[in-house]
């Protein structure tokens, strides 16, 4: 009995170590992403925007993103870099550019250690036209043309990055809309045929 408690404080102790060294390596992410994650817009509303962001855990100099989104749904009205940021080397869609990608780079210029910058940082703001009903799916991947991929300062290989997307949903007419329009109908047609059957019957 000693021994089996003796190896099973051993297992538990080889797990608590190993989630304790897996656990900032888990965290210790590189991720392009586009904020809101999910947003519901109406077919009436002239634009919807969603925000190009990094959250790095390395420091990076900048790199580029390839935005590819569902034509059918939504129209590329403009890109907006951020003008509160030190970005430079900008290149961007210019505005209602049709054809997929949308190539966006940019780059940093930190002339003090770590040289360039890390943690959350928005690179700009895209602005889309809804087209039609239903669910439009916006997606970023890694830049195969220039600027290329995101780099550390003085790095010889890229990082590699997650890349992510957004929802953009355009809501069909609800149940209720449906409901309460039938209903109007209803109360139409009954008023046209009781006025029919009193002429008839006067």
């Amino acid at each position: 009995m000693t021994c089996f408690l003796s190896r099973l404080w051993l297992a538990i102790a080889i797990v608590c170590v190993a989630c304790i060294f897996m656990v900032p390596a888990a965290a210790a992410q590189n991720i392009v992403l586009l904020t809101p994650f999910s947003q519901s817009i109406a077919l009436a509303d002239p634009s919807v925007a969603v925000d190009l962001k990094i959250d790095f855990a390395d420091v990076t100099v900048g790199g580029g993103v390839e935005v590819t989104y569902d034509a059918t749904r939504l129209s590329f009205d403009s890109f907006e870099f951020n003008a509160n940021s030190d970005l430079v080397f900008l290149t961007g869609p210019d505005p209602g550019e049709v054809t997929q990608p949308l190539e966006i780079g940019a780059g940093w210029i930190i002339l003090t250690p770590p040289f360039g910058v890390s943690g959350s940082q928005t690179i700009g703001t895209f602005t889309f036209t809804p087209l039609a009903e239903g669910e439009a799916f916006v997606q970023t991947s890694a830049s195969s043309t220039s600027p290329g991929p995101f780099a550390s300062p003085g790095a010889t290989s890229p990082l590699a990055p997650t890349f992510s997307g957004a929802t953009i949903v355009v809501p069909e007419p609800g149940f209720a809309t449906g409901l309460a329009t039938g209903l109007v109908l209803l109360f139409v047609m009954r008023e046209r045929w009781t006025d029919q059957s009193a002429n008839i019957f006067s």
